[in-house]
């Protein structure tokens, strides 16, 4: 690991690889996050990933991205593609969920959509991650809570993406 190997078993270092680089989202460390290997079996990626994010000193809403982005590349060059966008939408919900900051949520959706979009062409990641979120939200929090918890999370979406992100939370079932 120390010569930066591109596949070699991160054996639970990706904390401290990140801590030594100072946290860059654009280091050895993301760049780890993007290889498959990180992500086989995926519960350890998955382990991986929500430890650094938790460690993160500082989450700035840009830098939640850069890292988001890295992990769900790798999650999604080993997950099939009728199932990308489902994947995709967990990491960013569990992200946007762990910060529990709104502003989080548009370059979190930005970064994420443009690696689903190398897999999965077409796939709708606004309509994935505003499901998630409220069937995330609707088993911690009892149904008349949902939307007072959901729509906060949604705010800082702009315009059309933010009127598309509330519609379709009303229109789901």
């Amino acid at each position: 690991m120390g010569i930066r190997g591109a596949d070699l078993p991160l054996l639970g270092q990706l904390r401290e690889i990140a801590a030594k680089e100072g946290w860059q989202p654009t280091g050895y460390a993301a760049f780890m996050l993007q290889r498959p290997s990180t992500w086989m079996p995926p519960a350890a990626g998955w382990q991986n990933y929500t430890a650094l994010i938790n460690a993160l000193p500082e989450k700035k809403p840009d830098d939640l991205a850069g890292w988001c982005t890295s992990a769900v590349f790798g999650l999604c060059l080993t997950t099939a593609a009728p199932i990308v966008p489902a994947v995709a939408a967990a990491l960013v919900v569990w992200t946007l969920l762990a910060v529990q900051n709104p502003a989080a949520l548009p370059p979190l959706l930005a970064g994420a959509d443009s690696a689903v979009q190398q897999f999965a062409r077409g796939a709708n990641l606004l309509e994935a991650v505003v499901q998630r979120l409220a069937a995330t939200v609707r088993q911690a929090a009892p149904p008349e809570m949902v939307g007072s918890i959901v729509l906060p999370l949604l705010s800082s979406l702009e315009g059309e993406v933010h009127e598309k992100a509330i519609t379709h939370f009303f229109t789901m079932p």
